[in-house]
């Protein structure tokens, strides 16, 4: 006996075994329960998507300011979904076919192979990198592997050397 005079005996036997055992139960049960809860989740954000239709070529530009500036883009050169919006944005992904500088007819990642006539732009807000100009004085000419040479339209096509970083474009 304890001092209130109250005995304290542990259960025994086969009624505490079943007790144990259905308590044991609930918690498994619970667990699994939480568990598929949020493997269903996951399931859920992940699975594919089908293929929503492409805007139509003729579709208005939609307005999208980044860093105060405005530009007008059609929606079918928008590679991504989201940025489909007008208004204010961080950055926007586009393409277009080289050379008319038209949104292509076809969305680029629609598991087609990707064709080489795609030029791929993003517009975002200038984060303190170096401007294009200053970058390829001080990054890419050393990679030069000669003197540039004239492409068509008065533009420049400049080869990288081997084994460098750049080599291929």
């Amino acid at each position: 006996m304890d001092a209130e005079g109250i005995i304290r005996r542990e259960e025994t036997g086969p009624r505490a075994t079943r007790r144990h055992s259905r308590c044991l139960l609930v918690t498994v049960l619970s667990g699994l329960v939480v568990a598929a809860l949020g493997a269903g989740f996951v399931v859920y954000a992940l699975w594919p998507r089908w293929p929503e239709a492409s805007p139509a070529p003729d579709a208005p530009h939609v307005p999208i300011v980044i860093a105060g500036e405005t530009f007008h883009v059609p929606p079918a050169a928008i590679r991504i979904k989201v940025q489909r919006r007008p208004g204010p944005q961080e950055r926007i992904d586009l393409v277009y076919t080289w050379p008319a500088l038209a949104p292509p007819a076809s969305a680029p990642n629609g598991g087609a192979a990707m064709a080489s006539d795609r030029l791929f732009v993003t517009i975002a807000p200038n984060d303190g990198a170096a401007e294009p100009v200053e970058r390829l004085r001080t990054i890419y000419l050393r990679y030069a592997a000669t003197a540039p040479s004239l492409a068509p339209d008065g533009l420049a096509a400049i080869a990288f050397r081997a084994g460098t970083p750049y080599q291929g474009e």
